[in-house]
């Protein structure tokens, strides 16, 4: 499994960026506020520029409400992974590197 270099690539809040309407009604926020980090960054992927931008820190800046083991489920769940991958090329195509572990030859048992 050369080539393998990391398990993933953003933040696990980057991929909620994929549905600005549930983010933004799940956190009690306008969707323009959304809106706006995603066109300042062109896409929810993109978000992780810089630690003091990351989409962690952009959450918390939105709503004090966000916490990444309880809300941060409840926003993943109602967004769906479909919407997800769809939204995000990389984690998409990560995923399906991952999905399709089983099919890599190991070299033997």
């Amino acid at each position: 499994m050369s080539g393998w270099k990391t398990i993933s690539m953003h933040e696990f809040e980057a991929l909620l960026f994929s549905n600005p309407s549930t983010l933004a009604a799940h956190l009690g926020v306008s969707q323009a506020a959304v809106d706006e980090i995603l066109a300042e960054c062109g896409e929810p992927e993109a978000i992780d520029d810089s630690p003091l931008t990351a989409p962690s820190n952009r959450l918390a800046t939105l709503s004090a409400r966000y916490k990444k083991t309880s809300t941060g489920i409840v926003i993943a769940s109602a967004i769906g992974l479909a919407v997800m991958r769809q939204q995000c090329p990389l984690f998409n195509a990560w995923l399906t590197k991952v999905e399709n572990l089983s099919t890599y030859d190991t070299g033997g048992d």
